[in-house]
């Protein structure tokens, strides 16, 4: 049996409710604390943590805690419980482990309490760590250098009871672990807990049999590969942060707060000017000087986050940084989120932060926001993987505002894994997987993100973002027709608004640069006038791609060979009786193009679109004009390519019910063939319109029309 105590060197000055200020040069939290429910830690003070099982109240720390491996040596298990944690003031630090010497032994924090306000905290809710004034908080656990995640490197079939991974793992019997879904339905993720790993660290053994399938292979399509291989994320880390077990009956778990004085509102509106000013001479604006003596950091790596988060309510999320400013001291990489009642990792007022390789898994709302007021800039994610969020419903929003126009505040009733209102942030390399009835990533707008997009727009030459190798599959809205009205849509892969800024003669856009998308419902990509599409592939959707004013170097697959997932039983009672009812997932998203051109709101804008080097595989058409369209639509193409597709285009016949021009008309604008790969004629104009309609010198008019029944089978 280890040690319950050990020596301390340090110096402290410890205050605690109940007891007078003690200081000591050999004393450690034990003797301090004596038995005290509420505990402060004085400015200036050092004190070590040398007790195994610590329960609290609260918990002030104005000078230093510190856990460290002499600790994690003497005890079997470190547990500390507390109903809050404040970590306070320019001198406050609370550090477990460090970058250099990060913690080996098994710690777990549980922040206790039925979530009413705390007075003596300024009324914030109870199960919190607060991090406030230019505190610090440094959580280094050693499970920072497993690997976070990887893929199956074959088929994993329903009842196995060991994967084969692409990658080797470093992880060990007793780590769990959760595998991704590859068909329609979400909720086909699964967890497991690792029983052996074999001596190539490449196959993983468990017990319980996989309930069901996951595919595990890439699919080439000439040149461009289709990655279809499940994700495999590790749950386990060595210091747990969680809520306690009543945090799942109310779904009011735990919340980290990392902050500064909050600026009032005149001073917010005088930051936003000033960083619009460096953007317009391009500077960059982490050139401003802070607006803060010293900024709260918080730096945390191989932790395992667990019943966190608290729904229904603003700013109490898993790991919120909230107006601090300068964020390049703080990082959130190779964590694990389970179980969480509200957003993962919420940027807000926060510039420079880097967040990468995590995993999160069961999420309620979005999972990790990077811009939620439109003016944050310059954070980094990259590398992470999200399996399994849930869109929340009208009793479940903490913002229950409308924005106008059918759109709600935040967007919470199409929650998405990525989600933020500034495109100016570096979005790299991550991968999601499984949402019910939301998008995959979501670049939404406010009018001051638009405003500094713009801004940013007149140094940069137009291009705000940094959207690449980026990937979603098993992106579910439920079943039904796909609604094509932007305040609205669900079940894209990316979805990217409208970035135009009436005062500036400039567009903003964003590049999604080799995207890859599968499964995901109602489309791979909706893309708004300021989203270009550069490379990548699409499968297994209603539609590709919706929209965009450039479409490059991509490949749209109708139906792929990965069937997985595709037929879901459901098992339910009805009068007394248990019965099932089996649905084809795989009907409600048969592809019925590869590109659709809409003129619903948002694509308006879209003048002209550019088509460059496409291929349709396995489609029934290529593109699909929707005849609501602008009527002096141009569409260019180039590098058209087709394979096992019935025919390049369709347009739709539209009913016109606005005016006295009611009645059904046919789709009218231009598609110029510059190659000659629709045609076979390089050079080659086509009118969109009745052929009744063509007159005497005028583009060649046709009519694509396409029977749909009989490509179905219906």
């Amino acid at each position: 049996m280890k040690k319950a105590l050990i020596a301390s060197g340090f110096v402290c000055l410890l205050t605690s409710v109940g007891a007078a200020t003690a200081a000591s040069a050999a004393q450690g939290f034990s003797s301090l604390a004596a038995g005290a429910r509420t505990v402060e830690i004085g400015a200036g003070a050092d004190v070590r943590l040398d007790q195994c099982d610590v329960a609290l109240d609260s918990l002030m720390i104005r000078g230093t805690l510190i856990v460290d491996n002499d600790l994690a040596a003497a005890c079997d298990e470190v547990t500390l419980s507390a109903n809050q944690i404040m970590v306070m003031g320019p001198d406050a630090r609370f550090s477990v482990g460090s970058e250099d010497t990060p913690f080996t032994g098994d710690l777990t924090i549980t922040l206790t309490g039925d979530g009413s306000p705390a007075p003596q905290f300024n009324n914030v809710h109870k199960r919190m760590i607060m991090v406030m004034r230019g505190g610090e908080v440094d959580f280094h656990g050693a499970a920072r250098d497993k690997v976070s995640w990887t893929q199956l490197d074959a088929h994993a079939r329903k009842g196995a009871t060991a994967l084969q991974l692409a990658d080797p793992v470093n992880w060990r019997a007793g780590d769990e672990f959760v595998i991704a879904p590859s068909g329609m339905e979400a909720t086909e993720a699964e967890t497991r807990t690792i029983d052996a790993v074999s001596d190539d660290g490449r196959t993983l053994y468990f017990t319980d049999p996989l309930r069901h399938d996951h595919f595990g292979e890439a699919i080439d399509y000439g040149s461009r590969r289709l990655d279809m291989r499940a994700e495999v994320g590790l749950l386990s880390r060595n210091i747990v942060i969680q809520g306690d077990e009543g945090s799942s009956d109310d779904q009011v778990g735990g919340h980290i707060m990392i902050m500064n004085e909050s600026l009032d509102r005149v001073s917010k509106s005088i930051r936003r000017r000033e960083k619009g000013d460096y953007l317009r001479r391009g500077i960059d604006p982490s050139a401003m000087r802070p607006p803060y003596a010293k900024a709260s950091e918080a730096r945390f790596e191989g932790v395992a986050f667990r019943r966190m988060g608290q729904l229904r309510r603003q700013g109490r999320y898993v790991i919120h940084f909230h107006l601090v400013d300068a964020g390049a001291d703080s990082y959130v990489r190779n964590n694990s989120f389970r179980d969480s009642f509200h957003r993962v990792v919420n940027i807000h007022g926060t510039n420079d932060l880097r967040v990468s390789d995590n995993v999160a898994y069961n999420t309620l709302g979005h999972v990790f926001a990077f811009a939620e007021d439109g003016d944050e800039m310059f954070n980094v994610l990259t590398g992470n993987l999200s399996i399994l969020n849930f869109a929340l419903n009208s009793d479940q929003r903490a913002f229950l505002g409308s924005t106008g126009g059918g759109r709600f505040e935040q967007e919470e009733p199409r929650a998405s894994h990525f989600w933020g209102t500034n495109f100016f942030n570096r979005i790299e390399n991550n991968r999601v997987a499984g949402s019910d009835r939301g998008n995959g990533f979501f670049l939404d707008k406010t009018r001051r993100g638009v405003e500094l997009a713009a801004y940013q727009a007149q140094a940069t030459g137009g291009e705000v973002c940094a959207f690449n190798n980026n990937a979603a599959h098993s992106i579910f809205r439920r079943l039904g027709s796909p609604d094509l009205y932007g305040p609205r849509a669900k079940g894209f892969g990316v979805f990217a608004e409208d970035t135009i800024y009436t005062k500036l003669d400039i567009r903003p856009f964003c590049t999604i640069r080799n995207f890859t998308a599968y499964k995901t419902q109602f489309g791979g990509a909706w893309l708004e006038s300021g989203g270009f599409l550069d490379g990548g592939v699409f499968s297994d959707s209603h539609f590709g791609v919706v929209g965009g004013p450039v479409i490059r170097n991509v490949t749209i697959v109708g139906q792929s060979d990965n069937t997985f997932g595709d037929t879901y039983t459901k098992t339910y009672e009805r009068r007394g009786r248990v019965r099932q009812r089996t649905t084809d997932m795989a009907h409600p998203q048969k592809s019925r193009g590869g590109v659709m051109f809409s003129r619903q709101p948002g694509f308006r804008r879209i003048s002209d679109q550019r088509i460059e080097n496409v291929t349709c595989v396995n489609l029934p058409a290529c593109f699909y004009w929707d005849a609501r369209m602008n009527e002096d639509f141009l569409l260019t193409l180039s590098g058209l390519a087709t394979v096992d597709t019935a025919q390049p285009i369709y347009v739709t016949r539209r009913l016109i019910r606005r005016g006295d021009d009611k009645g059904q008309r046919e789709a009218r604008g231009l598609i110029y063939d510059m190659d000659g790969s629709l045609s076979g004629d390089a050079g080659a104009s086509f009118q969109v319109a009745d052929p009744a309609l063509g007159t005497a010198g005028a583009p060649t008019p046709v009519l694509f029309g396409f029977p749909w029944e009989d490509y179905f089978g219906q």
